[in-house]
């Protein structure tokens, strides 16, 4: 039996009372996360979420929910950085608008932080699908905001919509 709970001990589980390898501890909390998204518990979501963007993250996302669901989502990368206090998590959503009916693909990059063993979404960022452009915009005017101290409204166009002056 000895050698059993020695056994556990070496892989780092939780046998001997010790807490899991950060690692493991990101993929739990991202899964509450994404899971308490999935099925609307947004009080479990919110619980990785910093304190001081809790209650409007809650409000914006009750009211998506009178219309919007989300199907399914994988963590598709995960990239802990060597501090093991960072890290970066790569989420794909299938979801759908109910009043529109069509299934929708958005990828997004999460970034993460522990916080006292607890990990945290800093903020994310749309790569791909629906919402990218809105991403885009929203991080285009932030930039502007911090960088220059001016609010702006960032409008995304084709290329070549107008002539270069540089």
């Amino acid at each position: 039996m000895r050698s059993v709970a020695l056994f556990w001990c070496v892989l780092g589980v939780d046998a001997c009372g010790g807490k899991p390898p950060p690692s493991v501890q990101l993929l739990d909390d991202a899964r509450h996360y994404e899971e308490g998204l999935r099925w609307q518990r947004f009080d479990d979501a919110a619980s990785h979420v910093p304190p001081g963007v809790r209650s409007a993250f809650l409000e914006e996302r009750e009211q998506l929910s009178d219309d919007m669901n989300i199907s399914e989502y994988e963590i598709r990368k995960v990239s802990m950085a060597h501090d093991q206090a960072h890290a970066e998590i790569v989420v794909r959503y299938r979801w759908y608008i109910n009043s529109v009916g069509l299934l929708k693909d958005t990828t997004v990059e999460q970034e993460w932080e522990s916080r006292q063993g607890v990990w945290t979404l800093l903020g994310e960022t749309y790569q791909r699908g629906e919402e990218t452009i809105r991403g885009m915009r929203q991080e285009g005017a932030a930039r502007l905001q911090k960088k220059r101290g001016v609010r702006a409204k960032v409008e995304i166009v084709a290329p070549d919509t107008f002539p270069r002056t540089d």
